[in-house]
């Protein structure tokens, strides 16, 4: 434990000095997606930090915000979460793929289900956005869709190519336009500062009528006001933001969508999205811990 606990600390000691030196550009203490400068601090971490709701917009963001090419600095060099980042050893990794990630924490099956509940036929072309090392593709690959991913550090991307045989891509130039079905992106768009930038290079790939799945940590109040203590654990130094239904609907206002919390454990409630016209917004309970959103493009 000695090891982790120094990382632990080093890192939080680094994060600390950035934010009090970020803390004085004022353009870093503005929403990130819309620029407005006020809005209402909800949280606070370490003194240093707020969890500010944006008066504009809505979105949830960490005040001080990170300065423009630090995250993509950050994720190539830094970025540590267990084996979202760690790619497995060679014998570990043959175990995965023998067993198609059952009973594993890498087992997207149950997320990959939803495509068929949205009726996307097998052999069509998905995006994994935000792919890390390639379990994500490799498991849609396997269910019958042709997929490819996008990840931003070039090093997990090369390892998926390397060793599960997938292609990920690094570079959203690389990313043709409007060639997808449907894009999956799985606990990716809270880290990233601005997700409307995320949404819209999604929705330049996207074919029209395309579908987009997302999960991520559920920032709606009513998942806040249900376990406040659970709702402190999903922002700050790895979270910039945290998206809630509000600054979703916004995002997508004029899209079909549904928007519904679930604990994570748990797999999405397939038979009521299949009771979804797939034409209209539709809101279940926003209650529980991860948000599943479906869109059409």
């Amino acid at each position: 434990m000695r090891p982790l606990r120094r990382r632990l600390s080093v890192n939080t000691v680094r994060y600390g000095a950035r934010c009090l030196s970020w803390r004085r550009n004022p353009l870093l203490m503005c929403c990130p997606s819309c620029q407005c400068a006020s809005g209402v601090s909800i949280a606070r971490k370490a003194w240093i930090t707020d969890l500010v709701c944006c008066d504009g917009c809505r979105l949830l963001y960490r005040r001080p915000q990170e300065p423009e090419g630090f995250g993509e600095r950050f994720y190539q060099r830094e970025y540590d979460d267990g084996l979202t980042t760690e790619a497995p050893e060679r014998t570990d990794l043959a175990a995965m793929l023998s067993s198609n990630f059952r009973n594993t924490e890498k087992d997207l099956s149950q997320k990959i289900a939803v495509f068929s509940a949205l009726g996307v036929p097998r052999g069509a072309r998905i995006l994994d956005y935000g792919s890390s090392w390639g379990y994500g593709v490799w498991q849609l690959s396997a269910a019958g869709y042709r997929a490819d991913g996008f990840e931003v550090s070039r090093t997990r991307a090369a390892y998926g190519m390397r060793h599960l045989g997938v292609r990920i891509h690094s570079d959203a130039s690389e990313l043709s336009v409007q060639s997808y079905d449907a894009v999956m992106t799985n606990h990716v768009l809270e880290h990233i500062p601005n997700p409307k930038v995320a949404f819209e290079q999604i929705s330049s790939v996207l074919k029209p009528g395309g579908w987009v799945v997302a999960f991520f940590p559920n920032g709606s109040d009513a998942c806040r006001l249900a376990n406040p203590a659970r709702f402190e654990c999903n922002w700050g130094r790895l979270h910039p933001v945290y998206l809630n239904n509000e600054y979703c609907a916004r995002l997508l206002k004029g899209r079909p969508f549904w928007m519904m919390g679930k604990k994570y454990e748990s797999p999405p409630d397939l038979q009521l999205l299949s009771q979804w016209n797939g034409a209209s917004e539709w809101m279940g309970d926003l209650s529980e811990n991860e948000m599943i959103l479906v869109a059409r493009f």
